[in-house]
């Protein structure tokens, strides 16, 4: 089973370069209940954090501008989501990005030029899964560019995916629900400041 292309926000480093810095939230719903004892009771109500992204443009070009600009209409401002790599390669643990529908054969992971030199880890629910085993990796071979899991047998329907690897970490997103303020200079679109809203993960 293969999942849907999603649209790919345009690469920060190679398409439309972004200025330093990259800044990013990591957010988490906990469900709190205050006792009358004083006792505390928290329960996490998402499998992993979610990201916002606020992205910093500085003297983008007109044709750059014209290719951003063309590709937030595409997503109709804040309504459709998209798929954002981070732009650095770094390590990261149990990143969660879907659940199982129990027919998966193909899974598109939640990174993009992982290093297979490096320790990664595949795991659905509390199962590791083995490498070369259970699975196989495609580097870059999934939809939107992303490296991709063959995996020899399915979950069963609920089980949720996590992933740790090194690479670039790409996650599910949309324009955030503010406008999108643009200032022009002459040819050049100046100073714009992107912010994104990170979504659940899905194996897309």
């Amino acid at each position: 089973m293969t999942y849907p292309n999603e649209p790919v926000y345009p690469d920060i480093i190679t398409d439309i370069p972004g200025t330093i810095p990259f800044t990013y939230d990591a957010n988490q719903i906990i469900l709190k209940t205050q006792f009358a004892s004083g006792r505390e009771s928290r329960r996490l109500m998402w499998q992993g954090p979610r990201r916002d992204v606020t992205i910093k443009y500085n003297g983008m070009s007109y044709t750059e501008a014209q290719s951003f600009w063309e590709f937030y209409r595409s997503m109709e401002g804040p309504y459709q989501s998209f798929v954002f790599y981070f732009p650095r390669e770094r390590t990261y643990w149990d990143e969660a990005f879907g659940s199982s529908n129990g027919e998966e054969d193909l899974i598109n992971l939640p990174c993009k030029d992982i290093q297979l030199g490096q320790s990664f880890e595949l795991r659905r629910g509390n199962v590791v899964l083995v490498y070369n085993s259970d699975y196989t990796i495609n580097v870059g071979a999934g939809a939107q560019g992303c490296d991709q899991a063959d995996l020899d047998v399915p979950g069963e329907a609920g089980q949720n995916y996590f992933f740790s690897f090194t690479g670039r970490l790409k996650i599910k997103a949309r324009f955030s629900d503010e406008g999108q303020g643009f200032s022009e200079l002459k040819d050049l679109l100046s100073q714009i400041t992107v912010n994104l809203v990170g979504l659940q993960g899905e194996l897309v």
